[in-house]
Order: C-alpha cells, then structure tokens, then sequence
C-alpha cells in the first residue's frame, strides 16, 4: 500500500513512512514494512510468511532488588525476513 495509506493505518510511525514508498501493513505487527526492504523476500509457496519476536513481559531474578524479581516488557522486533507473493 502507499506510504499515506499506511500512516493512517499505523499513524504512531508516520515520523518513518515516506508518502511515496510503498508499505506492508500486517495484523498483529506494529510498524508498516517498507515494501522494498532487504528483509522482503519472494515467498515460494504463494503465502504471506512474518518473523519476527513478538516481546512481551520478562521476568528475571535479581538478588539486589528488594522481592528479588525483576520485570519489563519488551518492544516487538524489527522483521527478521518476510516472504511475500511477488510478480515478476
């Protein structure tokens, strides 16, 4: 899609998107993927493929820390490779 229709779709990323490229804009994935990325592959079997580590809560001993735990939530990464359907 273009780069408009996806800062509207993810506008807390508009401050990355160019209006003139053109994005992926995936379900459950925060940021638009620029569409000519190196990380954008051919998919060989005609489907859509994401991976990427999706974050979320860690928890860790630390014998410093009154309780003895410490937690914190972690971002998603960036796309490690997504293989996309492509025309050629």
């Amino acid at each position: 899609m273009p780069g408009e229709e996806a800062t509207r779709l993810r506008p807390k990323y508009a401050n990355i998107v160019r209006a003139s490229a053109d994005y992926y804009v995936v379900d459950g994935y925060d940021r638009p993927i620029w569409a000519e990325g190196r990380n954008v592959l051919p998919s060989e079997d005609g489907d859509y493929w994401l991976f990427y580590n999706s974050g979320g809560r860690t928890c860790g001993y630390e014998p410093q820390i009154a309780g003895g735990q410490s937690c914190y939530s972690e971002p998603q990464s960036d796309v490690y490779c997504f293989f996309a359907p492509m025309v050629f």
